[in-house]
Parts: structure tokens; sequence; C-alpha cells
């Protein structure tokens, strides 16, 4: 009797051995699995801000390239021409320059002069109009970098 419980326990053994170290392993290839997701995705993420840091100073370059130098236009040997081509690289940066405020300006303005010649009193509902306006011609691109995927996690 005792050597069938023996010889019963000894098949079993080597299996239930085979079963736990199995589990162990999977578990093992589990962790890995795990490991290596959140190494692809940090990868991802990193990779997502090189793109957008590299957009950004694409973005400025392309801003400031109507800003260059007057000695970096090509000249045409005439006075004259070259002269009024500096006068016109002058005009058109001033114009680049002060689009937005112009803008600005002008709604606010605008506004103004439709609620003073209608009679009605500035409202609070007034107050926050004007700042929405100038909050979206001046801090457009700031509330892009603080919200638009420039997040340090």
């Amino acid at each position: 009797m005792v050597s069938l419980i023996i010889g019963f326990l000894s098949a079993i053994v080597p299996q239930g051995l085979k079963m736990f170290q199995d589990s162990k392993d999977k578990k093992h290839e589990l962790a890995l699995l795990q490991l290596q997701m959140e190494s692809q995705k940090q990868g991802h993420t990193q990779r997502l801000e090189e793109i957008n840091a590299s957009a950004d100073i694409e973005e400025s370059k392309a801003v400031y390239a109507a800003y260059q130098p007057l000695s970096e236009y090509p000249k045409t040997g005439s006075v004259k021409v070259d002269a009024i081509g500096a006068l016109a690289v002058i005009g058109m940066n001033a114009l680049n320059t002060s689009v937005r405020p112009v803008i600005a300006y002008f709604i606010t303005g605008l506004y103004g002069l439709v609620k003073y010649t209608t009679g009605m009193t500035w409202t609070p509902t007034d107050t926050e109009i004007l700042f929405l306006v100038l909050g979206h011609f001046f801090g457009n691109r700031a509330m892009k970098y603080v919200y638009g995927g420039h997040k340090n996690k």
C-alpha cells in the first residue's frame, strides 16, 4: 500500500514541479513584456516631444525669416532701387510686427464705440469679452506651449 502511494506521489511531484516552474516562467515573461511596453511608450513619448520641439524651432525660423537684416537681402547695384527695397523691407517688417496689436486695438475700439453709441453700460461680461480677445491675440503661443503637447511628465 505504501509503495502504491509512493509510486503515485513520485509521478505527481515532477509534474507539479514542472507546473510550478512554468507558472514562474510565465510571470517572469509577463513582467518582461510589461517593462518592454513601458520602455516603448517612453520612447514614443520622447520622440513625440522631439518632434514638437523641432516643429517649434522650424516655426520660429519661419516667423523670423522675414526679419533678416538689410545686409542679407540681395543688392541690385542701383542705389535708388536698393533704397526703395530697404524701405519696403522695413515697411513690411513693421507691418508684420504690428498686425496683432492693430487687430486687437481695432476690435477693442469698435466694441467700445458700439457700446458708447448705443448708450449701454460696461458690464463684467464686456470685460470678459475684452480679455477673451486680448488673450487670443497676445497669448495664443503661450497657451499652445503650456497646454498643447509640451507637457513635462
